[in-house]
């Protein structure tokens, strides 16, 4: 196994090895700034940074390091492209259209596999759009395709695989819904069909989603690897695995009689059915711990980052797809720390330490992806102010130095 991202609060992850050149990208949210951060062949992180540039929009809060050399950034009204550099500096390379009124307020972002398109989960607006990318990777201002979502659907985190959209939501107490991807990618409503709607407007209906494990109590980042999901239960303060069938989850049923229903809950007729309905069994969960902010599979290992204790927990992952009842190793804790996105390269996992203002690197072991230290073997220089929560790695052309 190696790194599946998705999928917190602040990280989409691009890991890759140090080739020519790697940086590590940084938002820094609290002054509406990306900071880019030189990474050594050691993975040891340079101390200040070698790109530093402005968002057009305010609280950058997740970003993504495509294969096609763009970095798009998530912002409380828009999404922003950058181009990267031979050596990594960033160019503005377009924007979507600027969303207020309610603001957009994206809180992940994800591309297709052939990135040529950009979903982005459009709280504000309650769906999720996509948003088509040039060959090159210009983002343009329009989205094209579209998922209606219900009030206060509170989408946290997105991730695509084998032509399905798994979206987490904290709607109704929160759910995992996955949504089937067109052939080349688009979500299956046009633009049209997903209104907020007002007085003279109706709202759009919601989009029945082809599979969905609802009652999972505030979910926020989730792995897929295999067949087996990963999914940080927030409310429930564990971490919740199930086994998924061709990617989704079995079918809702009723409670007495164990007869499967419509993952919408509605009878041939479109009518809402009524009685208790019962939802997939986990295949197993970690124990009743902590929140986590973020979550990434490195090897055979699960590592967490917990804001409120400022540590990173590591979990062992068994060959059948179950996480251990409790971390095998975690970093030393340090409550001003506040670790919220991760980032994993084969050798480190990089810690967005908010309050430290600065960005962490502790070593893993090769072998499995576990934790091999519980202090950072290298850290950048406090950047004053800025509160990192999220981190992209991308490799670059040149050497970064």
């Amino acid at each position: 196994m190696r790194l599946v991202t998705s999928c917190l609060v602040a990280a989409l992850v691009s890991a890759a090895p140090a080739f020519a050149g790697t940086i590590i990208y940084a938002t820094a949210a609290s002054q509406s700034r990306i900071d880019g951060f030189c990474v050594g062949n050691d993975g040891t992180l340079a101390p200040t940074p070698k790109v530093q540039i402005g968002t057009g929009g305010q609280l950058p809060r997740r970003l993504v390091a495509g294969p096609n050399g763009v970095l798009y950034v998530a912002e409380a009204d828009r999404v922003e492209a950058f181009r990267i550099g031979q050596r990594g500096g960033l160019e503005p390379f377009g924007s979507t259209n600027v969303v207020t009124g309610p603001n957009m307020n994206p809180l992940d972002v994800a591309l297709s596999p052939d990135a040529r398109l950009l979903y982005v989960p459009q709280n504000g607006q309650a769906r999720i759009v996509a948003y088509p990318l040039d060959a090159d990777g210009r983002l343009q201002s329009d989205f094209t395709s579209c998922i209606q979502g219900p009030g206060g659907a509170g989408y946290q985190r997105l991730l695509v695989r084998d032509g399905l959209l798994y979206v987490t939501a904290e709607v109704l107490g929160g759910r995992v819904s996955v949504f089937p991807l067109g052939a080349d990618g688009s979500l299956s409503a046009p633009p049209d069909q997903c209104r907020l709607g007002n007085v003279n407007v109706d709202r759009s209906p919601v989009t029945c989603p082809l599979s969905e494990r609802r009652h999972l109590l505030l979910p926020a980042a989730l792995i897929i690897d295999g067949d087996v999901m990963y999914v940080e239960s927030r409310a429930r303060r564990q971490i919740v695995t199930f086994r998924l069938t061709n990617g989704l989850f079995d079918p809702p049923h009723r409670n007495k009689t164990g007869e499967f229903v419509s993952v919408c809950l509605k009878d041939d007729a479109g009518k809402d059915l009524t009685g208790n309905f019962k939802y997939q069994k986990a295949l197993n969960k970690s124990a009743v711990l902590n929140q986590y902010q973020d979550i990434v599979l490195d090897g055979t290992t699960i590592l967490g980052s917990q804001f409120t204790h400022g540590r990173v927990d590591a979990y062992h992952v068994r060959p059948d797809g179950r996480i251990s009842k409790h971390p095998r190793r975690r970093t030393k804790e340090d409550v001003r720390g506040s670790p919220v996105g991760l980032a994993s390269t084969p050798s480190a996992v990089y810690v967005a330490a908010g309050e430290f203002d600065r960005v962490q690197a502790f070593r893993v072991r090769r072998s499995d992806g576990m934790l091999a230290e519980e202090t950072p073997f290298s850290q950048t220089n406090e950047q004053t102010g800025s509160f990192p929560n999220a981190l992209a790695v991308a490799t670059i052309p040149l050497s970064c130095f």
